[in-house]
């Protein structure tokens, strides 16, 4: 679904959409190998359902994330680098309740820097500017206490 851009005050974070030829090498480097697998397990996702990320199993994803009438999702920019992603479910899953947004930062060297905080607070505010007394549901990684704040 589409969304817009979302622009941080200082304009150094933007929550932008996903594209397939920018992002899919990218979000392989996030998810491949063992930190990969541990990033996806903090989350929450099981292990039966990691698998090693291919190119094509990628781009699937990204085209997914662009043309799904049941999510939103933006590409978290910040300082000119696609370092992470947020996702805003809008349908319940078997996992979470709707809306349920949910926060990765890709990229482990810019994790504990409230960079993932900062788009989560950017991507509820637009939310709640969209639907007033909606209540939200989230997916981070359990150890992110920060992450957790901004829904409180």
């Amino acid at each position: 679904m589409i969304a817009p851009e979302l622009i941080s005050n200082d304009e150094e974070l933007r929550l932008i959409m996903p594209n397939v030829e920018r992002d899919a090498q990218t979000s392989i480097g996030w998810l491949e190998g063992e930190e990969g697998r541990e990033t996806l397990r903090s989350m929450g996702v099981t292990e039966g359902d990691i698998s090693e990320p291919t190119l094509e199993g990628e781009e699937e994803r990204i085209r997914e994330l662009i043309e799904s009438q049941h999510r939103i999702a933006w590409m978290i920019e910040h300082d000119g680098d696609i370092i992470g992603v947020v996702v805003v479910e809008l349908n319940a899953t078997k996992y979470l309740d709707a809306p349920a947004v949910s926060v990765m930062i890709g990229d482990s060297w810019e994790r504990g820097k409230g960079i993932g905080t900062s788009a989560l607070r950017l991507a509820i505010d637009w939310l709640h500017a969209e639907q007033e007394d909606l209540f939200i549901f989230a997916r981070h990684r359990v150890s992110n206490e920060a992450a957790a704040q901004v829904l409180l």
